[in-house]
């Protein structure tokens, strides 16, 4: 956490029975979650000012979206992702989307259903809920096709 708006003529302290410290810049940084309070230093002219108190919570980081991939037949690949986000696939895959969030389907994927889940950064996101994709089978070959000679 961080103390913003401070001045060197300031000092402050962590809970009611810390210690006043002085404060050296324009702020005051790598603070714990509490409350800290913060006034202006006493001088041979004047009497320390009251105090004010400052609140310093825990970041909580959110939870990536759930990814929205659906799959182009066409092109086989998944789109909808973010671009050029890292995904999870079944637990421990890790993949990269295109800059243009798409992503190729693995043969190995074919007929088999995808638990795809967006990595967060570890700090200010968290991995995503699982979206479940289910990719069909590749159709058997076409039969009774035959070619004639050309005459």
């Amino acid at each position: 956490g961080t103390l913003t708006g401070v001045t060197t003529a300031m000092e402050y302290k962590r809970d009611i029975a810390g210690t006043w410290l002085g404060i050296t810049g324009a702020s005051v940084t790598g603070l714990s979650p509490d409350t800290y309070y913060v006034r202006t230093k006493a001088t041979s002219m004047a009497f320390a000012s009251e105090v004010q108190s400052v609140t310093v919570v825990a970041f909580v980081p959110t939870s990536e979206a759930i990814p929205a991939a659906e799959i182009d037949y066409a092109a086989e690949q998944l789109t909808g992702l973010t671009a050029s986000g890292s995904y999870t696939i079944n637990g421990t895959q890790v993949v990269t989307a295109t800059a243009d969030g798409k992503l190729a389907i693995d043969s190995s994927w074919l007929g088999t259903s995808l638990n795809i889940v967006k990595k967060g950064n570890s700090s200010t996101t968290l991995d995503s809920a699982a979206q479940t994709v289910s990719i069909p089978s590749r159709p058997a070959a076409p039969t009774g096709v035959a070619a004639t000679d050309e005459t």
